[in-house]
C-alpha cells in the first residue's frame, strides 16, 4: 500500500462529503426557508432600476404634466410605474421562487457558480452563516426571471439604467451587484480558478480538522488525544488496547506489513504529546492539531532528554476510514510492563 495512500484517500472522502452536503442543501432549498426574506438582499434597490425602465414609457407625456404643473397627473404616472415595480417584485415569493428552481435546468457555467458559493460560504465576497447557496441560487432565478419577462436584449437597457441614473455613491453596492448581473459573462471570468482553489481550501480544511497528529501517524481519519491525567505508561498501554494493529516494538523486528510510529510525551507533564511516522519510502511525516501534515523537522520542545517515547510497529493494512469519535477514545489497558512483555512474546 502507498505510504500517502491514507491521506490521499481521506481528502477524496472529505470532497465526497463537501458535494454529498451541497447536493443536500440544494434538494431542501425552498422547504420552509423562507427564501423570498433571501431574495431581499438579491432585489435591493431592484426597484429603483424598474422604476425608470418602466418609466420610460411614460416619460414623455409625465414631461408634458410637469411643464404644466399638473402635479396629480405626474403623481398619477409615478404610482402606476411604482405599481408595475411592485408587481414585478411581488412575484419573488417562496412559491413562485420554489416552483421556477424545480422547474430550471441550470447551464454548467450556473452550476458552477452556485457550487462555488456554497463551498467558500460566501456571497460577493460576504460571508453569509451556510446561505451563500441559497443567495447564489436565487440571483440565478431573477437573472432567469428578467431575461424571461423582459428578453434578453433589454440587459443592456437596465445597464444603461445603472450607468446614468444611479448615484453612484448611494447605491454603490447596487451598482456592482446589477452591473454584474445583467452582464454577459454574470458569473465572472475567474470562476473556473476560484472554484478549484476554493475547493482545494475547503477539503484541506477538513481534512485538517478531522485529524491531529496522532490520526495522522496511526492512519485513522478521527483525532487521538490521550488522556492527559494519565501517565506516559498507562497511555502506551492504552493505545494498544484501543487499536488492535499497534503494537509496542519491544525487542522485536519491524515486520514487512508494519511501519514505525514513535510516540513522546514530556516528563511529569500533562501537555505536549506528539506522534511521528517513518513511512516506508524513508521519509519521516508529522502533523500538529489542525495543521498541515509535513516532514518531521525535530521535536521541538519535546528534543531533549526530559522526555518519554514508545516505539510502536503499526500494521500498514488495518481499519483506516469510518471512526466515530468514541471510538478513538484511548482505552485502560494492560499495565504497562504487561504490555511490553506481550509485545515481545
Amino acid at each position: 500500500m502507498d505510504d500517502l495512500f491514507f491521506e490521499t484517500e481521506l481528502r477524496k472522502r472529505k470532497l465526497d462529503s463537501i458535494m454529498k452536503e451541497i447536493k443536500i442543501q440544494k434538494k431542501f432549498f425552498g422547504e420552509g426557508d423562507c427564501i423570498s426574506e433571501l431574495t431581499k438582499d438579491v432585489l435591493k434597490d431592484l426597484d429603483e432600476i424598474l422604476f425608470y425602465y418602466f418609466g420610460k414609457e411614460f416619460e414623455e407625456k409625465r414631461r408634458e404634466f410637469e411643464e404644466l404643473d399638473m402635479e396629480d397627473e405626474v403623481d398619477e404616472i409615478d404610482d402606476k410605474v411604482f405599481k408595475m415595480c411592485e408587481d414585478f417584485i411581488n412575484e419573488f415569493t417562496d412559491e413562485q421562487l420554489l416552483k421556477m428552481y424545480n422547474n430550471c435546468s441550470f447551464t454548467e457555467l450556473e452550476q458552477k457558480y452556485m457550487l462555488n458559493a456554497s463551498i467558500s460560504n460566501k456571497w460577493k465576497g460576504i460571508s453569509c452563516y451556510g446561505n451563500a447557496l441559497r443567495y447564489a441560487i436565487t440571483e440565478v432565478l431573477i437573472r432567469r426571471k428578467i431575461i424571461d419577462t423582459f428578453g434578453g436584449s433589454k440587459l443592456n437597457s437596465f445597464n444603461e439604467i445603472i450607468e446614468r441614473k444611479l448615484d453612484r455613491s448611494r447605491f454603490r453596492d447596487t451598482i456592482q451587484l446589477y452591473s454584474t448581473l445583467f452582464s454577459q459573462n454574470p458569473f465572472g471570468e475567474k470562476l473556473e480558478s476560484e472554484l478549484q482553489e476554493n475547493l482545494d481550501k475547503r477539503v484541506n480544511e477538513d481534512f485538517n480538522f478531522a485529524i491531529n497528529c496522532g490520526g495522522y501517524a496511526l492512519k485513522v481519519d478521527r483525532c487521538i488525544n490521550p488522556n492527559y491525567q494519565d501517565s506516559f505508561n498507562k497511555t502506551v498501554s492504552g493505545i494498544i488496547n484501543t487499536f488492535p494493529f499497534v503494537r509496542l516494538i519491544g525487542d522485536t523486528k519491524l515486520q514487512d506489513d508494519e511501519y514505525l510510529v514513535i510516540y513522546r510525551a514530556p516528563k511529569g507533564k500533562n501537555t505536549g504529546h506528539h506522534f511521528i511516522r517513518v513511512d516506508s519510502d524513508g521519509q519521516v511525516r508529522e502533523k500538529d492539531a489542525s495543521g498541515s501534515p509535513r516532514i518531521f523537522n525535530g521535536w521541538g520542545n519535546l528534543d531533549n532528554n526530559d522526555i518519554e517515547e514508545a516505539v510502536f510497529a503499526v500494521k500498514k493494512d488495518h481499519k483506516m476510514f469510518g471512526y466515530e469519535s468514541e471510538e478513538c477514545v484511548i482505552k485502560e489497558g494492560l499495565n504497562f510492563e504487561e504490555s511490553v512483555e506481550e509485545a515481545i512474546q
